[in-house]
């Protein structure tokens, strides 16, 4: 039988041994933070030079890589949605730009763009509407209404009626205000709008 000195003993060098395996594993975590730390500003970069040089499919990988290790990431989830609209998949940039959004509901550039893919998917949506129906199909016509419409909206023309009925003044509607907002790196407005 061991007496209640000794096991004060033990139990003191037990919960010393547990500490100190504690403090190693704390200390090793720390190092793993700074490991992914520095593996997300490569990434970053990494993922910002793809971009510039427009190999999407290497920039998707590395924001999405981005957007999952920092959740809160607005700009990451900002670039997809560029990403995803300049590879023509909308329904993803539409998700992509609503991500950015819901982290930043300031960013501007990404409800623009998501109004210009949703402009884009519905005169789609008129086109296969005038091709489909037969020539007596009542809602033909207002299709073809609506396509020359929303292809008026893209281009920017009929602006004054627009802003009339928004209720803003021409002032506060900037010249080029069909065009998609896609910035490059540096900050520069992308000079083509989205495909």
């Amino acid at each position: 039988m061991t007496t209640k000195p000794l096991r004060l003993f033990i139990t003191a060098i037990s919960l010393l041994s547990v500490l100190g395996l504690s403090g190693c594993m704390l200390a090793a975590n720390n190092e793993e933070k700074t490991e992914e730390s520095i593996d997300y500003l490569a990434m970053q970069e990494e993922a910002a030079a793809a971009y510039r040089k427009k190999q999407y499919d290497v920039a998707e990988k590395k924001y999405i890589k981005i957007a999952r290790a920092v959740p809160k990431d607005a700009d990451a989830w900002f670039k997809l949605g560029n990403i995803y609209a300049r590879t023509n998949r909308p329904y993803l940039s539409i998700k992509a730009y609503r991500e950015a959004v819901i982290r930043d509901p300031s960013l501007s550039k990404a409800w623009h763009n998501m109004g210009i893919i949703h402009i884009r998917l519905a005169t789609t949506a008129y086109i296969s509407l005038q091709e489909h129906a037969g020539r007596n199909e009542p809602l033909r016509d207002p299709a073809i209404q609506r396509v020359m419409q929303l292809n008026e909206l893209l281009a920017g023309k009929k602006k004054d009626d627009m802003v009339e009925r928004v209720g803003l003044t021409p002032d506060m509607v900037e010249k080029d205000d069909a065009r998609p907002d896609m910035d490059s790196a540096d900050g520069a407005a992308a000079e083509k709008p989205l495909p």
